[in-house]
Order: C-alpha cells, then sequence, then structure tokens
C-alpha cells in the first residue's frame, strides 16, 4: 500500500551548501539540510531596504558597528541556516573576508518589510 507520508527532501551539509553556494551563478539560502531559490526584488522592496540601511547607518555612526545590504551571507548558527537578508548590522571589530559570511550566534532580527510597509508591489 502506498505511503501517504509526504516524501522527504534531499538534505545537505552546511559544508556542501557553502562549496556548492560558491560557484552557483544564483544566491540561495539554506535551512538546516534544504535550500531556497532567491527570488528576485521590485523597486519597493529595494526603496525600502535602502531606507532601512541607510538610517541604521546613520544611527550606528561612530558605533564599532558596519552596516551591510544585500548580498552579504548570514550564519545563523542556532537555526543551522544561512540566508542572505537584505540589510545586516555586525558589531564586531573583527575584519570580514571578502566571501566570508557574517555569523549570527545570538540575537537577529528579521524585519517582514511587507508587513512594516504594507504590499511589496
Amino acid at each position: 500500500m502506498p505511503s501517504s507520508q509526504p516524501k522527504k527532501p534531499h538534505l545537505i551539509s552546511p559544508e556542501d551548501y557553502l562549496a556548492w553556494d560558491a560557484e552557483a551563478a544564483e544566491k540561495w539560502e539554506y535551512v538546516d539540510g534544504e535550500i531556497y531559490a532567491m527570488t528576485g526584488t521590485t523597486v519597493r522592496h529595494n526603496e525600502v531596504a535602502g531606507n532601512v540601511y541607510l538610517a541604521l547607518r546613520n544611527h550606528l555612526n561612530g558605533q564599532p558597528c558596519r552596516t551591510f545590504i544585500a548580498d552579504i551571507k548570514v550564519h545563523a548558527t542556532r537555526a543551522n541556516a544561512f540566508y542572505y537578508p537584505d540589510v545586516v548590522v555586525r558589531c564586531n571589530p573583527t575584519p570580514l573576508a571578502d566571501d566570508e559570511a557574517v555569523t549570527l550566534d545570538s540575537v537577529g532580527l528579521t524585519l517582514p518589510m511587507n508587513l512594516i510597509y504594507g504590499n511589496d508591489d
């Protein structure tokens, strides 16, 4: 008798994801063994992300924190995940290599911009 259980996806290790992602033409996120393709953005979303970046950067001026926008990989260790958030703030004086992920092992904040600013159309 066929099982009615959904088929489990093929899970990959974080190391295999990082090796694969380094060569991929598109951006992919990793969450506990599963990978997800990143979608494109809209003009409105890009404007909101830019405004959040500028507000955070201006607010943190003179602080030991750096603000990044888009394309910076974040390693959320507790979630066993790698994300590409729109905006990242890093308050660690150790310089990052160009291909290094920002490690987030304590507190993180994700702002669902479509909920804050309305539809992302």
